[in-house]
């Protein structure tokens, strides 16, 4: 949203695009892999003392529905969202998956891109997690450890490993009304 206002208390002008936004319920994907949350944000806004790492990892992923990891990829790719990494995707106990921080969708901000998403094969964000930014951004060796983020390859959560043209019913109805209005 564009707002012209000026600081409180400082009195600087502002004018410029804003973004408003609730806290995401859960926690982020990098959070839980690399160590774990202290505090969790519940469904209705409260915060909790998380539970252990490993208890955490187990649950999440056992409670993952594969329909909404497609449906999220899915949306990356749709949309063009270039900045679709561990950070930027909130998950809950029970399995439910708030993606966050679009702003480097539909081709604007600071990254041109068709798509950079954790759970794109082959877009940078997920070499990361597989390789390592070190070497993929450095001259480092490739990591050994595995990221669990990598779980949320498309791939892993599609029949058979691949989507092919089996879409969800409502993106099938989309991508087909796109294609007609061009």
């Amino acid at each position: 949203e564009r707002i012209r206002s000026s600081h409180p208390i400082s009195g600087d002008k502002i004018d410029g695009d804003v973004l408003f936004m609730n806290r995401a319920p859960g926690v982020s994907l990098e959070m839980f892999t690399r160590s774990g949350p202290e505090e969790m944000v519940t469904r209705d806004g409260s915060m909790v003392r998380g539970p252990s790492p490993h208890r955490l990892r187990h649950d999440v992923l056992r409670a993952l529905d594969s329909r909404k990891v497609i449906r999220a990829a899915l949306f990356d790719v749709l949309f063009g969202q270039c900045d679709r990494h561990g950070q930027n995707i909130f998950v809950t106990l029970d399995g439910e998956m708030t993606l966050i921080d679009n702003d480097q969708a539909f081709g604007r901000g600071w990254q041109r891109c068709a798509v950079d998403s954790v759970m794109i094969p082959g877009s940078e964000k997920f070499t990361i997690v597989r390789y390592g930014n070190a070497h993929v951004n450095g001259d480092q060796p490739p990591q050994k450890n595995m990221n669990i983020q990598v779980l949320l390859d498309y791939r892993c959560h599609a029949p058979g490993g691949a989507l092919g043209d089996n879409f969800p019913p409502k993106f099938r109805k989309c991508i087909s009304w796109l294609a007609a209005a061009s």
